[in-house]
């Protein structure tokens, strides 16, 4: 149910479940992705955005239920032509040895072609501002820098992916950034999307999600609560399923949601 102006080969979940042992984090989603769609994946803590998310780049396989690449179960291809499609921006790094960034940046190009590689590294330390910093060690950025770090491999990876069927799938890509570097990472996802790549975030800022997604798909323990275009989905019923308080909405003078805040009644009373 995403629009976009390009279709290529899809990346399509159907029906997918996907339970740790006897606890189900992820029950019936439904969701198809198609090239230049921006994407985000709403619900409270434990609400299985994560897990979506690595069943969608493959890392997990669905316990029943699939998640398609075109005809092909996402989880079962293999590691260099899955990263020949689809990116991924994790919520934090874990790196056992000190690479600097630009090589980290580079780990990108991996399963592309890497005659182009430094170039591609330049560009995406670039696009992120994280250029001065190129060779210094990983593990001496600030989180919210190597999250932008993790941006950039991606951003590389991307740049060597043959033209249309491309996903970015980012989990929080901005939750440890500040504003001055959250709104232009927004702004590049949006160019991505522009450029034909289909974004996929999992987001807890519910404001920014409305301001960034053509689609979006809310849960509650793992279930779908609502899905649809920002508009239709944050509304009261629907965050009051998934969060189990009210919800008031913030606009600017043009109309555009700002904040989406609980109501202090409500967060008083959970209390």
């Amino acid at each position: 149910m995403v629009a976009s102006r390009t279709i290529g080969v899809m990346l399509a979940a159907r029906d997918l479940t996907f339970a740790f042992g006897p606890r189900q984090a992820v029950r019936r989603v439904g969701l198809t992705v198609e090239s230049g769609s921006r994407v985000a994946i709403v619900g409270p803590n434990g609400s299985g955005k994560s897990t979506l998310l690595r069943l969608l780049g493959g890392h997990l396989s669905p316990t029943s239920g699939s998640v398609l690449l075109g005809a092909s179960p996402v989880s079962a291809l293999p590691p260099k032509r899955r990263a020949r499609h689809i990116a991924i921006v994790p919520q934090a790094l874990s790196l056992a040895f000190p690479f600097s960034v630009a090589r980290f940046v580079a780990f990108g190009r991996h399963a592309l072609d890497r005659s182009t590689s430094e170039e591609a590294v330049r560009d995406a330390l670039d696009r992120v501002s994280l250029a001065s910093r190129a060779d210094d060690p990983v593990g001496e950025l600030s989180q919210g820098q190597q999250q932008r770090a993790s941006i950039a491999r991606a951003l590389c990876q991307l740049s060597g992916m043959p033209p249309g069927d491309r996903y970015l799938l980012a989990d929080e890509p901005t939750a440890s950034l500040d504003p001055a570097h959250a709104l232009p990472v927004q702004a590049l996802f949006r160019e991505l999307a522009d450029d034909g790549v289909a974004v996929v975030a999992a987001l807890h800022d519910l404001a920014a999600a409305s301001d960034f997604s053509s689609v979006l798909l809310m849960g509650a323990n793992g279930v779908p609560v609502a899905q649809g275009v920002p508009d239709s989905v944050l509304t009261d019923q629907p965050l009051r399923d998934a969060f189990g308080v009210a919800f008031r909405h913030h606009r600017d003078e043009s109309g555009r949601t700002v904040a989406i805040c609980p109501t202090a009644r409500d967060v008083h009373s959970r209390t």
